[in-house]
């Protein structure tokens, strides 16, 4: 151990001798480790702001066979029977069930001017009190029977047109922004919301709904509630947790990511591995004279393979330093948006995590663990004679 020691404080002081070489692989490991970190923070924060609105508290109900909102109907029988149940929790007499319906309107990026798509929501006001994360904060809330929309944070952050006081023209109709809200930073916040009633009548849907949200008395009767609701002829609809339902819809779009970032990132790591190889192996070749005299000194094999293995991961330790430093100084925090979903606009905030970070110094080195194997294999198996007369 004490011979290891002092073969890894030699081949330290040395650095700066090999300081160009040095750089090459760092900056190689540090470009990777900024695009793993970079590329998985996008499904991890997304990732986040999908699953904030998801409240396992909350049931989901849609039309038989609907995987998504846009793709059930409820109309008045269902939304009466739903609502009239006494499976569902009330408060101050009024039931706990919220009846909702989205459409994509057409919105500006204040970054670049591009027409974009996001979701108006035709809500009641049973959907403040369903959402616990709701809350107001600032204007006030749509009035029932007028063409107005409260809009959410990210949206009003991210696309023109959208401050109190403005109009958007909805089914060649101006409806006027009077509020702005938050509700946990979720996917709804990239959303405008509208009176129900008002929404209808301007899309010319009657009173047909895509998705009720309901509070049970007793969460644990979910499948009795879905068994008497169907038990009526005349509805047919699937019930699920919604927090389950939001994890399930959001797979697609994480896949995607991952299946997009996987071939780049394991392309540039092999890019990294022969950088860290080269450069170790240039650092054998450089040092073959003084690997000669440290064995003739008798310091062993292992020792000297050791330092040269230590060497790469230190190297492999500062790219990823690097790279995850200047990965969370430009991204953290950094607002964007992405689309899914027939092209709808969904803002969210990069969130680089610990985690994340911890996954990236991993990587990086099993990089130098990777490139400094071998290299330090052929140093330990250098004889000495021929150490002698390579140079």
């Amino acid at each position: 151990m004490r011979q290891s020691l002092e073969i890894i404080k030699l081949n330290l002081l040395m650095l700066p001798q090999r300081l160009g070489t040095s750089l090459i692989s760092v900056i190689g490991i540090a470009c990777v480790v900024g695009v793993f970190v970079g590329l998985f923070s996008i499904a991890a924060s997304f990732r986040a702001v999908i699953l904030s609105n998801g409240d396992e508290g909350t049931l989901i109900v849609m039309s038989e066979g609907a995987t998504f909102e846009g793709g059930s109907s409820l109309d008045r029988v269902a939304v009466t029977t739903i609502a009239g149940s006494d499976f569902v929790a009330q408060q101050d007499g009024v039931p706990l069930a919220s009846f909702e319906f989205t459409r994509p309107i057409s919105a500006m990026r204040k970054e670049g001017g591009d027409p974009v798509n996001i979701n108006v929501r035709g809500i009641s006001e049973a959907a403040y009190r369903i959402r616990d994360g709701f809350s107001l904060v600032e204007g006030r809330l749509v009035e029932p029977g007028r063409f107005e929309l409260i809009v959410g944070r990210a949206a009003q952050q991210q696309f023109a047109g959208l401050d109190i006081g403005d109009q958007v023209t909805i089914a060649a109709t101006p409806w006027a922004v009077v509020g702005i809200f938050e509700n946990n930073a979720g996917a709804t916040e990239s959303e405008a919301w509208g009176d129900l009633a008002s929404l209808q009548s301007v899309f010319r849907l009657g009173n047909t709904v895509q998705s009720g949200r309901v509070k049970l008395k007793d969460p644990a009767q979910t499948d009795a509630f879905q068994a008497a609701l169907n038990s009526d002829p005349q509805v047919k609809v699937s019930v699920r947790n919604e927090a389950e339902y939001i994890r399930e819809s959001s797979q697609g779009f994480l896949q995607i990511v991952t299946l997009l970032s996987t071939p780049l990132i394991v392309t540039m790591a092999l890019g990294a591995i022969f950088a860290a190889l080269n450069t170790m192996y240039s650092s054998v070749s450089s040092r073959t004279r003084e690997i000669a005299t440290l064995r003739a000194m008798g310091f062993g094999p292992l020792p000297i393979a050791l330092s040269v293995l230590v060497e790469a991961l230190l190297l492999a330790l500062a790219g990823a330093v690097l790279g995850v430093g200047l990965i969370y100084l430009g991204l953290n925090g950094y607002t964007t948006n992405t689309n899914f979903l027939s092209n709808t606009q969904y803002g969210f905030s990069f969130v680089i995590t610990t985690q994340l970070m911890l996954q990236g110094i991993l990587c990086a080195l099993a990089i130098g663990l990777l490139g400094g194997l071998f290299p330090a294999i052929r140093a330990a198996r250098l004889p000495i004679v021929t150490a002698m007369r390579e140079l």
